[in-house]
C-alpha cells in the first residue's frame, strides 16, 4: 500500500502535511492518469492473495473488469541521496502482493517520479536497475509525475532502466510549425496510452494528428512532415487504411497494431 501512518518528524516529507496525506494524494493523482487513459479504477480494491491459505489485500487501486491491481508508492529520494532501503524493501513487498494475487489480473506497481540530487537517475530507475531481477514478467513498473501528469512504463535493459513517455494529455497546442520530431512523440504518446487500455490497435488520422498537435489549418500548417511521422512509425504489422493521391494529405490514416 501507499505510505501510510506518520513516520519521525526528521523522516516527514519536505512540503507535506504528513506522509499519509502524500500518499494519498498521489493514489488521486494516479486514479486521474489511468482514467485518463480508460481505465476507470476505484480505491482500495480488495482481491485474495495467498498460497493454500488466503486473506483479502486491498490494492491501493483496481478493478475487476478489466481486471486491473495496481499499488502506488509515493516515494521520493532523501536530501543526502542515501541508499533508501526501507523504501526498495517495501516495493519488494509489493511485489510479493502481486505474485500472490489471482491469476488474470493486470499488475502495476506505480512508483512517483523522484529525481536523485546531482544525477539523472529516478528512484524507480535506480529500483529497477538493482532489484530488477526480482520484479516479475506479468508486473508493470510505471513512474508518474503526479504535477505535469507525464508517466511512463519502465523497462529493463543490458545498460539499465529505459522507458517510453506517455502523457495524460496527449498533445497540446504549439504557435510554431510542428516538426516531425513533434509528431512522433505525439503518434508515440497516443499509441501509449492505447496500450495502457489493452487496445490491440489503434487508428491515426493525418489531419485528426495534426490538428491535436497544432497549426493545422492555416500558416503553420505542415503535413508532409505529419505524414512522414506517421510513416516512419509504421511497422511490418500496421496497415494503411486510407491514403491520398500523392501519399501525403490530410486523409492518410494508418492502422497501427498493439503492442508495439
Amino acid at each position: 500500500m501507499s505510505e501510510s501512518g506518520a513516520l519521525p518528524m526528521r523522516h516527514q516529507r519536505i512540503g507535506a502535511i504528513s506522509n499519509a496525506h502524500a500518499g494519498r494524494e498521489f493514489e488521486q493523482a494516479a486514479q486521474e492518469f489511468f482514467h485518463a487513459a480508460g481505465l476507470g479504477l476505484e480505491f482500495n480494491f480488495p482481491a485474495e492473495i495467498g498460497h493454500e491459505r488466503k486473506k483479502v489485500h486491498r490494492f491501493d487501486l483496481g478493478s475487476g473488469n478489466p481486471p486491473v491491481l495496481v499499488e502506488c508508492k509515493s516515494y521520493a529520494w532523501t536530501s543526502s541521496g542515501n541508499t533508501p532501503s526501507a523504501k526498495l524493501r517495501s516495493l519488494n513487498e509489493a511485489l510479493l502482493h502481486f505474485i500472490l494475487a489471482p491469476e488474470g489480473y493486470r499488475k502495476i506497481l506505480l512508483v512517483q517520479e523522484s529525481v536523485r540530487e546531482g544525477r539523472e537517475e529516478t528512484l524507480a530507475q535506480y529500483y529497477l536497475r538493482t532489484q530488477g531481477h526480482l520484479v516479475p514478467a506479468d508486473v508493470e513498473l510505471w513512474e508518474l509525475n503526479p504535477q505535469s501528469m507525464l508517466g511512463r512504463r519502465l523497462e529493463p535493459s543490458i545498460e539499465g532502466a529505459t522507458h517510453t513517455t506517455l502523457a495524460a494529455d496527449a498533445t497540446a497546442e504549439g504557435n510554431s510549425m510542428p516538426a516531425t520530431a513533434d509528431f512522433r512523440e505525439a503518434i508515440r504518446k497516443k499509441l501509449r496510452l492505447a496500450e495502457l487500455g489493452n487496445a490491440a490497435f489503434l487508428d491515426i488520422n493525418s489531419g485528426e494528428l495534426h490538428r491535436e498537435v497544432g497549426g493545422y489549418p492555416g500558416p503553420n500548417a505542415a503535413m508532409p512532415s505529419c505524414c512522414n511521422a506517421m510513416y516512419a512509425e509504421q511497422k511490418a504489422t500496421d496497415s494503411i487504411l486510407t491514403q491520398p493521391p500523392k501519399g501525403k494529405g490530410a486523409s492518410l490514416t494508418i492502422r497501427y497494431k498493439l503492442p508495439r
